[in-house]
């Protein structure tokens, strides 16, 4: 069966558990033009908030235990257990595909592949998924996708791996919110933000704020550096924060416009999370890691050492070492970043389109 390009449906679908899968999916709804949900709002209130809120809670609190469960899904018979539970769960997710009828599904998180799965040849779907980490976790793959878009070669090479035809996979490309494609104008951005001529480093992690070592390392930092740090819902942080009372310092509760930081600062500290890698890859910035979530968040990490981009670090002093050995790096790193991505609205658009004719993609890498 064939659609005429100006009549197919085009869905978004993510799951929030964090943010960087639900903004992967929103920064590609106003280009695309087609609606975006959360495959949470399918379920009854009380189990979205275990989920929401579990996520949260296990990933901060209990670590080790989310090590757990991140590997323990790669078995295939708890994954089957687990999608029987969920297309129970999230049943009304399976009325609403019908009611909608859409062409054509783009998911930025694996939690969507069972529920597709079950009404892809009853309503002749066509899948892409778009990973949103560096390493694809088996959960990733999975037979119901026509075609994967992927940040980077190892993400594809897990997926082939994994059984999935390379044909499939195209590599290179990451969802970027739409300010992050242009460029700032710096010496404005400096007025702007009363920042003086020293380079600048960005302190962003999740809404709770969590920055080990950076209170330490704040002093010696700001003889150096321009600091801004976002802090998220974290007011302790903040109020120990403005006890310093240096001028470089500058502290922002949430930043819309965050790529503009990403413009001014050569160094992201951060949590080596999904989104936030995509956006400093974009704009080819090092980093310095102080915590991470075991499983995706760690092998993220990892990639990017490898690459010799990021230090994780254990103290306030190795903070300060990494961040002044990246700083004199940089500068031999601007003709020659070693991992470049690529915006995927073009390929994505040429990937819905060449689906309409039933033909490949060209870009695949």
């Amino acid at each position: 069966m064939t659609h005429d390009s100006k009549t197919m449906k085009t869905l978004l679908i993510h799951a929030s558990f964090g943010e960087g899968h639900k903004k992967a999916a929103l920064a590609l709804q106003d280009f695309l033009d087609a609606p975006c949900k959360d495959l949470l709002e399918f379920c009854h209130p009380v189990i979205r908030e275990i989920y929401s809120s579990g996520y949260t809670c296990i990933t901060d609190y209990f670590p080790q235990f989310w090590k757990l469960l991140f590997f323990s899904t790669c078995n295939k018979v708890i994954d089957a257990w687990l999608e029987v539970l969920h297309r129970f769960l999230f049943s009304s997710f399976f009325k609403y595909l019908r009611d909608s009828r859409p062409n054509v599904i783009i998911t930025t998180h694996f939690f969507a592949y069972p529920f597709v799965s079950k009404l892809k040849e009853e309503l002749q779907l066509k899948v892409v998924s778009v990973v949103t980490d560096l390493h694809a976790h088996p959960l990733w793959a999975h037979e119901v996708v026509d075609y994967y878009i992927v940040a980077a070669k190892e993400t594809k090479n897990d997926l082939i791996a994994q059984g999935i035809d390379e044909h499939k996979i195209i590599s290179g490309y990451v969802a970027l919110r739409e300010g992050f494609l242009t460029e700032s104008d710096k010496n404005a951005l400096r007025q702007k933000f009363s920042l003086d001529e020293r380079p600048c480093l960005l302190f962003v992690s999740s809404r709770r704020g969590k920055f080990p070592y950076l209170k330490a390392a704040l002093p010696r930092l700001c003889r150096t550096f321009n600091v801004l740090v976002i802090y998220g819902d974290n007011l302790g942080l903040k109020k120990n924060l403005e006890k310093c009372r240096q001028k470089s310092l500058k502290l922002f509760p949430f930043y819309e416009n965050i790529w503009e930081f990403f413009d001014l600062c050569s160094i992201v500290i951060t949590k080596p999370g999904g989104l936030t890698i995509f956006e400093a890859l974009y704009k080819k910035k090092m980093f310095v890691f102080t915590h991470y979530i075991p499983g995706q968040e760690k092998q993220n990490m990892e990639l990017l050492h490898k690459y010799g981009l990021g230090k994780f670090v254990r103290s306030s002093k190795e903070m300060i070492d990494a961040i002044e050995h990246l700083a004199r790096q940089q500068t031999s790193l601007n003709g020659s970043y070693p991992l470049c991505v690529k915006d995927i609205r073009t390929i994505i658009k040429e990937t819905i389109d060449q689906i309409h004719t039933n033909t490949h993609p060209k870009a695949v890498k």
